[in-house]
């Protein structure tokens, strides 16, 4: 019973929302932004041939894409960079400015149509939708709506605009039911007495996303997500196994990177070369290497600019730990002479601080002091 109640509303809520659009884009026409054959053609609607618009937040592809595909832009029509373009756009409303959290900002660019005229979903779109719905509270669930389907009203013609508006609708009810499975999920949780684990609410928002968005909107909004995500998962997995060797788990880590997102699996390599820079460097100043030896290392595996440029901040390093190793030695001297009053103690180390830093440089000073100070034996 409860199941057909659910299918009875969720059919009603897409039914409400068509039937806004339609008065939406019914007030349009009574506003003249319609036009007929032969006019001019107004800004904001897609031409022909496939061209970019002159609308913010919609790019018409010049080759023709399914779902699926990916975006083809044609070389000879350059297309502007959407959250710039986006930027340049003032937001009107029949429903008024946005609030307050939203002030000085513009809805981000998210929506792209092919050649065809059918929308291509991204996950810009995800960020249009979440732009608006971060204003729930604010305002109502359903005027904020309302503000997503005149704003896709606005930039889109059809099919697109009916296709952007069905795509929303199982977005907002996808949003529900992640947050009602995840109630239920601490319920019965806490009932069992035991801790719910990150994969099991992950899984749990996959699937839910894949029910109600269907396999082609979930691959184009949440594909890149996943990997990393699941990467996660894979990483927490093999960390926690008891049947695997440091190999083994080495291999089985280099394999799961492997399915990563080429950013994602860019970025960690840069950061693994990083990190055996450093361990290099390490051992070699730990064997006696010689700054011109360690700017040769440098060199070899990042170029001699950014080599330089290590080497300075060296330096630089160097001088500040060799001035703060002065200052501590003197002043452990005068905490540990017996020579002062509570009240001299103090001015005395104040003038030995200005004796050794920068007024700014001091502010630092008092930083290490107290951590260095904390960690002595009482």
């Amino acid at each position: 019973m409860l199941t057909k109640n659910k299918k009875i509303r969720n059919t009603l809520f897409l039914a409400a929302l068509l039937l806004l659009v339609a008065g939406i884009v019914y007030q349009q026409t009574v506003d003249n932004r319609a036009f007929e054959p032969g006019d001019k053609q107004p800004a904001g609607h897609s031409l022909p041939g496939g061209k970019v618009t002159d609308d913010a937040d919609t790019v018409v592809a010049q080759k023709s894409t399914t779902l699926s595909g990916a975006v083809d832009i044609a070389p000879e029509s350059p297309v502007p960079d959407l959250k710039d373009a986006g930027a340049r756009q003032g937001y009107h409303s029949r429903f008024g400015p946005l609030p307050e959290s939203l002030k000085g900002t513009q809805p981000p660019a998210g929506l792209l149509v092919d050649e065809e005229g059918n929308i291509v979903p991204t996950p810009l779109m995800v960020d249009l939708f979440d732009y608006f719905l971060t204003i729930v509270g604010e305002e109502s669930l359903d005027t904020v709506a309302e503000r997503v389907l005149e704003h896709m009203a606005r930039h889109l013609q059809e099919p697109a605009l009916g296709q952007a508006v069905e795509i929303f609708n199982n977005y907002l009810m996808m949003k529900q039911a992640i947050i009602d499975a995840s109630e239920q999920m601490k319920l019965n949780a806490r009932d069992s007495g035991r801790t719910l684990s990150y994969t099991e609410i992950l899984r749990n928002s996959q699937e839910i996303r894949l029910a109600h968005l269907g396999q082609v909107v979930y691959d184009a909004f949440y594909g890149e997500q996943d990997k990393m995500d699941n990467y996660v998962v894979r990483r927490i997995e093999i960390a926690r196994s008891d049947h695997l060797t440091d190999e083994e788990k080495r291999d089985l880590l280099e394999q799961a990177e492997r399915d990563l997102p080429e950013t994602a699996r860019r970025r960690r390599a840069e950061n693994r070369a990083r990190q055996d820079l450093d361990q290099q460097i390490k051992d070699a100043r730990e064997k006696g290497a010689t700054e011109d030896e360690i700017f040769q290392i440098r060199a070899a595996v990042i170029g001699a600019d950014k080599a330089e440029r290590h080497r300075l901040a060296d330096e630089k390093r160097f001088a500040w730990n060799e001035r703060v190793a002065r200052y501590r030695k003197e002043r452990e001297a005068i905490l540990n002479s017996g020579a002062y009053s509570p009240a001299d103690l103090q001015t005395a180390i104040r003038e030995l601080r200005a004796h050794h830093f920068s007024e700014r440089e001091r502010v630092r000073i008092k930083v290490i002091d107290r951590i260095k100070d904390s960690s002595r034996p009482q």
